[in-house]
């Protein structure tokens, strides 16, 4: 048997956060000197979270929106975790879509 997911670890650890009725925007910045590139594991374990929790869409490479807290702490989480700065920043109001 295999190693488990990190993912399915931080879905654990932040799932004893109550859902908002707000937005949230996780901004993250991977340093990209030179050849290294973003792990493809990253984006495997970013789908597994989104997956499971049933929330939340990539607006770009390295922004993530959701509506729940407990999604948005597990994504940033998972990006430090691979090397990421990162933002979370609760939405007050969208003013285009």
């Amino acid at each position: 048997m295999g190693r488990r997911p990190i993912a399915y670890h931080l879905i654990e650890k932040f799932n004893c956060s109550s859902p908002g009725n707000s937005s949230y925007i996780v901004v993250y910045d991977f340093s990209t000197s030179g050849s290294r590139s973003i792990s493809r594991s990253f984006y495997r374990n970013l789908e597994r979270i989104r997956d499971s929790l049933n929330d939340g869409f990539l607006v770009q490479k390295s922004v993530f929106e959701c509506r729940k807290k407990n999604t948005a702490l597990a994504v940033a989480e998972l990006a430090r975790i691979y090397g990421a700065r990162v933002r979370i920043y609760e939405v007050s109001s969208l003013i285009e879509s």
